[in-house]
């Protein structure tokens, strides 16, 4: 993706002015941290959002919130997910609740072992969780994404169309991969349709015969008429609770992150919401909270056509204690260092129902090269086969987001938390005010 300022790519869509940063909109839910600030905003325009479906969390300092062995480094959480289904908004508060727990409880975690304790989390949190209510969840589920930051790497998990995104001085970098069918590459294509899926709504979303309904994404927890066959392993079901991890090296020349719900890349390139971003922060006076800026990207996203619900979370890098690589590296250099579960699939068949499926769907813009868009993110030439792992997908997560903090923790600056983890007993509290 390309920012306002990067070189090379064309200059971003350029949207009415807009009081971004003061007086805004206070019936929009936001919260602030030391490290982070988060909006959230039900779009109840339409009528498809009658029910706010995201959710959020942030766990600062997991040692300071979870037993951990004492190897373990620093590690910050954060997380986004985005519930679907008529049940959608339960799907994405239980993830909520429980993953970054799972994470904390792997055995023998590590610095080794993050990319392992994600994906056990993900998955015991559909097992373990999700299935045992899966009449509840058998027409619902939710996307999911989250990062784990220690002061050398960042580690991205990501099922759905959620999205995180890096952003430096002076460019941008996408750090997951959207599972959706209509931009799925070979080895996804190859597993759905392996599964006994069959394409839809011009190969933009993926079903069975006599299923409740068809998913744009193609990676969900949840969605239990979609994990087929049953009695597969999951990384080879249809719609996959297996997440995508990737492991990427701290820089030091990174400053924040986009951490967001599809509500923001439905109507906004990463790059434009970056500048959004930015432009924010570089207006922001002493003492205003990071929310402002997520709001700034929010109401940037709105403007621009969003017709989805919406949660943005921005992160400062410089906030968290890192020990980075020194030296400014190339665009190219910003891959993983480690992948994680993108397992080995049969090989992609070169079968006229696959050929067929990439060859229909329009045209569509490889993020990591700005060079290729338009500012509005169109694709200029060819369509971009991507080399990226195969990634998971929901439709639309949970309730309104909540973080998971001690509810003792003081955090300079920050707002009051509106939920988390009370060490009184363990118990979950849900933090509203009677």
């Amino acid at each position: 993706c390309s920012s306002a300022s990067a070189g090379g790519g064309q200059p971003v869509r350029a949207f009415p002015a807009l009081a971004l940063m003061q007086g805004y909109d206070t019936g929009v839910p936001c919260e602030d941290f030391h490290t982070a600030g988060i909006a959230c905003f039900q779009n109840a325009g339409f009528p498809k959002n009658v029910k706010q479906q995201d959710s959020y969390f942030v766990v600062e300092d997991v040692a300071a919130q979870f037993p951990v062995p004492p190897e373990c480094p620093r590690m910050s959480m954060f997380a986004v997910m985005d519930g679907h289904g008529e049940f959608g908004e339960i799907s994405a508060d239980f993830v909520r609740q429980n993953l970054a727990a799972h994470f904390a409880r792997f055995p023998g975690l590590t610095s080794d072992r993050i990319g392992e304790a994600l994906t056990a989390a993900f998955l015991a949190v559909e097992k373990d969780g999700l299935q045992l209510h899966s009449q509840t969840f058998y027409a619902s589920g939710s996307c999911v994404l989250v990062l784990v930051i220690t002061a050398t790497s960042t580690w991205v998990a990501n099922a759905g169309d959620c999205r995180a995104v890096v952003a430096t001085d002076d460019e941008c970098f996408d750090l997951s991969t959207d599972h959706c069918a209509r931009v799925a590459n070979p080895q996804e294509l190859s597993r759905m349709l392996n599964a006994g899926g069959i394409l839809t709504a011009g190969n933009t979303r993926i079903t069975l015969p006599q299923a409740p309904g068809a998913l744009e994404t193609t990676r969900t927890l949840g969605d239990f008429w979609a994990k087929h066959p049953p009695n597969a392993p999951p990384e080879l079901q249809m719609v996959s609770p297996y997440p995508d991890v990737r492991c990427f090296d701290r820089r030091a020349q990174e400053r924040f992150l986009v951490i967001a719900s599809d509500g923001i890349f439905s109507s906004l390139s990463s790059g434009e919401a970056v500048a959004a971003a930015r432009a924010s922060l570089l207006t922001m006076p002493p003492g205003q909270r990071l929310s402002s800026v997520a709001h700034a990207v929010l109401t940037q996203a709105v403007h621009a056509g969003s017709n989805d619900n919406i949660t943005c979370m921005i992160v400062d890098l410089d906030s968290i204690p890192r020990q980075a690589v020194p030296a400014l590296m190339p665009a190219k250099a910003m891959v993983p260092i480690v992948t994680f579960n993108s397992p080995e699939l049969r090989p992609v068949e070169t079968s006229t129902e696959i050929v067929a499926a990439r060859a229909a769907r329009p045209p569509r813009a490889d993020p990591a090269r700005p060079e290729q868009t338009n500012g509005s993110g169109a694709l200029r030439g060819p369509d971009v086969v991507r080399a990226d792992p195969p990634r998971p997908d929901p439709a639309r997560p949970s309730a309104n987001g909540h973080a998971l903090v001690r509810a003792d923790a003081a955090r300079a600056g920050a707002g009051r938390s509106r939920g988390g983890y009370s060490d009184q007993g363990g118990r979950w509290d849900d933090g509203r005010e009677e």
